[in-house]
């Protein structure tokens, strides 16, 4: 659903501060929600589902400006425990179970 060319940027900061910042990703994507706070607050329950899966970063400004506001806020405004515990969850093997 993306512009490659943002697309590849979203990916080069993700990869490139993987060492650094672990959770980026989930911080990104916490910035996004924030961005569409206000229309997703407005959003029905029965639409509210389909609303979320087509959230989606618009531009390479964006991609810049969730990247920034991810860490600014990852660092300084989490606790170690909140961190500690947020990592185990995130590299946690997934486990894929079949329906029954």
């Amino acid at each position: 659903r993306l512009p490659v060319d943002t697309l590849m940027r979203l990916w080069d900061h993700l990869l490139l501060d993987r060492l650094e910042h672990r959770l980026l990703h989930l911080f990104v994507s916490l910035g996004l929600l924030i961005k569409r706070r206000e229309s997703l607050l407005n959003e029905g329950v029965v639409t509210l589902p389909e609303k979320l899966s087509r959230i989606a970063i618009s531009s390479l400004g964006e991609v810049e400006e969730l990247v920034g506001l991810a860490r600014r806020k990852y660092r300084p405004d989490t606790p170690q425990s909140v961190r500690t515990q947020l990592l185990s969850i995130a590299l946690r093997p997934a486990s894929i179970t079949s329906p029954e």
